[in-house]
């Protein structure tokens, strides 16, 4: 497995390579720094937090709204090829769109100078003039760097990051003698699991990115696996390592994953790439369709699929309006989504009519193992589609209309879904609100203890991929797996909080070091010690 393409491809700046993600993170951080005056009373260190993000998020979105529209009009007037040249045209372009709307701002607010009783009305369009300006002029300038670095053939060393994510996917496949461990099989028995992964910075479009994928696909051998997953990660380019390890426990490795990152923010930040990550998938989709129809049909893998949270909802997206009949126009054999955001509106239109979205009954809701072993032997075996959504997991409940809406499941006590308090009543915003804190509270979880609550499925994970993707296995070694699981994920933990704990103490000792007048090398300091001894 080619690890330094992988690292190159999850290779990043500070903000990304999208000079739209720059400017919204540039934009947003300026924007935090002003909740911090003073304001009518005292605030506490909760609120002023709360304040932040609030502020921080919605500046972010407005601002990454404004200059992914200046983006898409560059593209239209700049012919980007993918070379250094195309992606300098390209930010050339988007500079001058930004620029021009930056002047179109700085005309409005001049025009719209503020008048004693002015309408409110006015005033809106004096500060969108006012932000339109700042973000314009800002757009502007991180463009016309990005037209420089482009034209130079490359990227300013200092700013390039290692996105953990493009790494820590690829680097955590298991081995065959770790799976041969486990699962009892001999050696001779296991293959090699691929994993590939395509970072947002391993090319500038969508297209680029499938097609360095699926390169990498054919180079690693995925096409001769047995099963092949498309996993759609989380915001920031997560995926489920408890899914996919089991996964490669029960084929013995013979299976490959893919997976595409569409943002570099967490799920909560990233709601406004669920439009790109719908069309990444769409993209991968049809071009994993046309190479396995190339395949005779007896050595195809069969496709599978999976999402969690933000990456169920991204998945779903890309069958939008087409049910079930979606996923069979792809070659979509079976899918486990996971915690299913309520903003989904595939999973919405199939809770709605699951007559006309999914006619042969295929698709499956259920909250736990146990409730999917209580359907009848005949149910489960027509059942290819499973969300597995917990009935208090406020991630699958939350969305804008409980605002002013009582959802379903707050309806008449007795007919509650399991694990939803009798004593809750729904109240107009209040419970808005509430299910907001339920949703930064979901994922409180301890490493190697399995959970099954709230936003947390590791406890039913492992037993619901070999249900869902038809991968039979007895009790004692799924018992083995599930005690692998658990081991490996503490271990990570463990070895992740050694090195920021590394990390931490290298940084003390040359912040005093310097202090010291010695320079912030540890090394050096250590000579000059031993020197003067």
């Amino acid at each position: 497995m080619d690890l330094n393409a992988a690292a190159r491809r999850g290779g990043s700046w500070l903000a990304g390579d999208d000079t739209a993600e720059r400017v919204a993170t540039l934009a947003s951080t300026t924007m935090a720094g002003t909740t911090f005056g003073p304001g009518l009373i005292p605030r506490s260190g909760l609120d002023q937090a709360l304040a932040t993000g609030i502020v921080a998020a919605a500046n972010h979105g407005l601002v990454m709204t404004s200059q992914s529209a200046c983006a898409a009009l560059a593209r239209r007037l700049a012919r980007d090829d993918g070379t250094p040249s195309g992606r300098a045209r390209a930010y050339l372009a988007q500079a001058a769109v930004s620029a021009g709307m930056a002047a179109a701002g700085a005309a409005a607010e001049r025009v719209l100078a503020p008048r004693p009783g002015e309408p409110v009305r006015r005033a809106m369009l004096r500060t969108a003039g006012q932000r339109g300006f700042r973000a314009g002029l800002a757009g502007a300038a991180v463009a016309a760097v990005a037209a420089a670095d482009a034209a130079a053939g490359g990227r300013r060393p200092g700013l390039r990051l290692l996105a953990a994510a493009g790494v820590r996917f690829v680097n955590l496949a298991l081995t065959r003698q770790e799976i041969a461990d486990v699962t009892g099989v001999p050696l001779a028995q296991v293959k090699a699991p691929v994993r590939a992964f395509a970072g947002l910075a391993s090319g500038p479009t969508v297209d680029v990115r499938v097609d360095l994928v699926m390169e990498d696909l054919a180079r690693l051998g995925a096409f001769d696996r047995s099963v092949l997953c498309v996993a759609s990660p989380t915001g920031s380019g997560y995926v489920n390592y408890v899914a996919i390890e089991t996964l490669e426990y029960l084929t013995r490795g013979d299976c490959a994953t893919v997976a595409l990152q569409y943002s570099l923010r967490p799920s909560f930040l990233s709601l406004d790439r669920v439009g790109m990550a719908r069309e990444q998938n769409r993209a991968l989709l049809h071009a994993l369709e046309w190479r396995l129809q190339g395949l005779p049909e007896g050595r195809r893998p069969r496709l599978v699929g999976f999402g969690e949270s933000l990456g169920a909802h991204t998945m779903q997206d890309a069958f939008l309006h087409e049910g079930v009949s979606g996923l069979h126009r792809v070659g979509m054999d079976r899918t486990l989504f996971i915690g299913t955001p309520a903003d989904s509106k595939w999973a919405r239109q199939w809770r709605v009519n699951p007559e006309k979205t999914d006619p042969d009954g295929e698709v499956a809701e259920v909250a736990s193992y146990a409730e999917w072993l209580a359907l009848p032997a005949d149910d489960r075996a027509r059942r290819r589609y499973v969300l597995l959504s917990h009935h208090e997991d406020p991630v699958t409940r939350f969305e804008p209309a409980l605002i002013v809406q009582r959802p379903g499941w707050l309806g008449p006590a007795a007919r509650r879904p399991p694990g939803i308090s009798h004593l809750a009543s729904w109240y107009p915003l209040t419970t808005f609100v509430l299910t907001l804190v339920d949703v930064k509270n979901a994922m409180n979880v301890t490493p190697g203890r399995f959970a099954a609550r709230g936003h947390d499925y590791r406890a039913d994970l492992a037993r619901m991929v070999s249900e869902a993707f038809r991968l039979p296995v007895a009790a004692d070694e799924m018992l083995a797996i599930e005690h692998a699981l658990r081991r490996r994920e503490a271990e990570w933990a463990q070895r992740r909080l050694v090195a920021e704990q590394l990390h931490r103490a290298k940084e003390a000792v040359q912040r005093q070091t310097r202090s010291w007048g010695l320079s912030g090398d540890t090394g050096t300091a250590r000579s000059a010690l031993s020197d003067q001894g």
